[in-house]
């Protein structure tokens, strides 16, 4: 029984590694990070997500270089009182993480 869920473990792990990931990270998943449902703001998010990678040893310093690789979608963001800006999505995503699982359970998210 043990070799058997081992060899599932084994054959999971080869079908994420050489599709990248279990399932993208999408608009959907994007909206963990804010409240907000516009496309751009989404985008955005999706692009540093995707830049910053599955599990960084310094958020910060992964975050700073996915911002520079996202610069042009950064520019998409709208300029609206009502929706966040770049440095708003920053610090959500410092506090909380990109998904459910990623922040520590005393963080309050």
């Amino acid at each position: 029984m043990l070799r058997i869920a081992w060899r599932a473990a084994t054959v999971a792990a080869v079908v994420i590694a050489l599709t990248g990931t279990a399932e993208a990270y999408s608009r959907k998943d994007a909206r963990y990070v804010t409240s907000s449902r516009n496309k751009a703001v989404l985008d955005y998010i999706v692009c540093l997500e995707k830049a910053v990678g599955a599990k960084p040893k310094d958020l910060p310093e992964a975050l700073a270089k996915a911002e520079k690789l996202c610069a042009d979608a950064a520019q998409e963001l709208p300029r609206s009182p009502d929706q966040p800006d770049a440095e708003n999505i920053r610090m959500q995503i410092l506090e909380c993480g990109f998904k459910p699982e990623d922040p520590s359970p005393d963080t309050g998210c």
